[in-house]
């Protein structure tokens, strides 16, 4: 009798026993779920941040030949502008030619003294709108070189900020190095992701600083008529000089804010 008492207890701990075990297994079960949609989840989450730094680097690459493009237009300009200002020396020794002949009728000196003058107001209201037009656009330029300065300076805190979060998920990785395989792969997962995280917002950063550089390109454009001499009851002197930035880096500018 005592003996059968004594089976029936080991029979009642064991099946307790059974039933913790068949629990500990569900919830083991249930856990291993969990970590294997998060596992899914990461998986998907790291493809799309390779998709994207992808995308990054390939428009960085076109960024780089754009500014290669631009650079040569540039010099193109600079060509043009050294062509430019050789003609207007010949046009002020014409203009120099045409006054010097002061000596013919007074009908002649009058009417040359009214072209001169008629020329040299024209050149003036066309100095003065230029000039009025290229003070707004380098006023527009300037704020948007400090606007992207400030952008680029934003990007580079943040990588840093990634790297020191990088830096943390290492150590983290040390101090958890025990852990089963499931978890080691989804730290894996989240180590890999932080990884390109940092290596995209490395290549947005080059992306953005590349924009900057070739924002920072100024095609100066002077041309200096000397002087315009005129004799009409006395001397007078009208000295026009014109100072003309390219074009070119404003098309540039227009192009890159309809991109943003």
């Amino acid at each position: 009798m005592k003996e059968k008492e004594g089976l029936e207890k080991q029979l009642s701990a064991s099946v307790l026993k059974f039933q913790d075990m068949e629990d500990a297994m569900l919830k083991i079960e249930r856990e291993r779920s969990a970590w294997n949609r998060q596992v899914e989840d990461l998986k998907s989450k790291l493809e799309v941040e390779l998709t994207k730094r992808v995308e990054l680097e390939h428009d960085n690459s076109s960024l780089e030949k754009d500014l290669k493009v631009h650079k040569d237009t540039v010099s193109e300009h600079e060509k043009n502008a050294a062509g430019l200002r050789k003609e207007l020396t010949l046009k002020n020794q014409e203009l120099h030619k045409a006054i010097s002949l002061q000596d013919k009728t007074i009908v002649e000196h009058v009417h040359v003294l009214e072209e001169a003058k008629k020329y040299t107001d024209r050149q003036l209201s066309e100095a003065q709108a230029l000039l009025r037009d290229q003070t707004g656009q380098l006023k527009l330029l300037d704020r948007t070189v400090a606007r992207l300065k400030g952008e680029a300076e934003d990007l580079t805190r943040e990588l840093q900020k990634e790297k020191a979060q990088n830096r943390q998920s290492h150590a983290q990785h040390r101090r958890v190095s025990g852990a089963n395989d499931n978890k080691n792969e989804v730290h894996l997962l989240k180590l890999n992701l932080d990884k390109e995280k940092v290596a995209r917002n490395q290549a947005e950063a080059n992306g953005w600083f590349s924009y900057l550089l070739s924002l920072s390109i100024k095609v100066d454009y002077k041309q200096n008529s000397d002087s315009f001499l005129c004799h009409q009851s006395g001397s007078c002197r009208l000295s026009l000089r014109m100072h003309k930035k390219g074009s070119q880096v404003w098309a540039m500018l227009d192009g890159a804010r309809m991109q943003k």
